[in-house]
């Protein structure tokens, strides 16, 4: 849940198989936790945006972006992530990267013939 990859695959992955991770993370105090209302609502954000991002998550200082690439079949096949120092992240630089990396997520996803979610 800290991190905009974590983010990414809870989104996409089947519950079945992320939320027994999740729960052993947070019991270990890995991860935060969060009410289940406030979780979803998370997820819905990275679905409907088709990004993740994280600020200070896992390190601090340091943000995050991940977006999801799709291969032929079910779930997500793997997430693209791009590290920044938080100091430097303008608003400008955000969208900027945000535009790049969900480009980029959507043209390999093309590439394997993955479907885009709707």
């Amino acid at each position: 849940m800290d991190s905009s990859v974590g983010r990414v695959y809870l989104a996409h992955l089947p519950s079945a198989l992320t939320m027994p991770v999740l729960r052993a993370q947070q019991e270990r105090g890995v991860s935060s936790t969060l009410a289940s209302e406030h979780l979803e609502a998370v997820l819905y954000e990275v679905r409907k945006s088709g990004f993740s991002i994280t600020k200070g998550g896992v390190i601090p200082g340091l943000s995050a972006i991940a977006a999801p690439v799709f291969a032929s079949g079910p779930g997500v096949a793997l997430a693209l992530g791009i590290a920044v120092p938080t100091h430097i992240l303008t608003a400008s630089i955000e969208r900027s990267l945000i535009a790049e990396l969900t480009s980029t997520a959507e043209s390999i996803t093309r590439d394997l013939g993955g479907d885009l979610p709707t």
